[in-house]
């Protein structure tokens, strides 16, 4: 690891370590949502832990990380530059047939894991 990653890598470790648990009124975004065929998955534990996984064709994303804030309908983890949001179009809610699902990044979700 050269001398410029270490202090870097670092100060990510420190900040990461000082987020929150999820606020009282976002207890309900915590748990394992997927889409259909299981290609998303978007992981939100109530410690405020978030893993986001995409698979396509031949890629995979991943991402993992505190979530550092709920502003409106966006969710931010990590600081710049190391950042990401994600836009949630329709906040987790149960259905009439008992099914919690979301909207997130215009990919519909469900609780599998309610």
């Amino acid at each position: 690891m050269s001398k410029s990653a270490l202090p870097a890598g670092l100060c990510i470790l420190l900040l990461t370590a000082c987020s929150e648990p999820l606020p009282q009124d976002k207890r309900h975004y915590a748990g394992t949502w997927q889409n259909d065929d299981s290609s998303t998955i978007f992981e939100i534990s109530p410690s405020g832990q978030l893993h986001y996984i995409k698979l396509e064709m031949r890629s995979k994303k991943s991402i993992t990380g505190k979530i550092q804030s709920f502003h409106h309908n966006i969710i931010q983890i990590g600081f710049w530059p190391f950042s990401s949001e994600f836009k949630v179009s329709a906040a987790p809610h149960l259905s009439s047939s008992g099914i919690w699902s979301m909207t997130v990044d215009g990919e519909y979700l469900i609780n599998r894991q309610p």
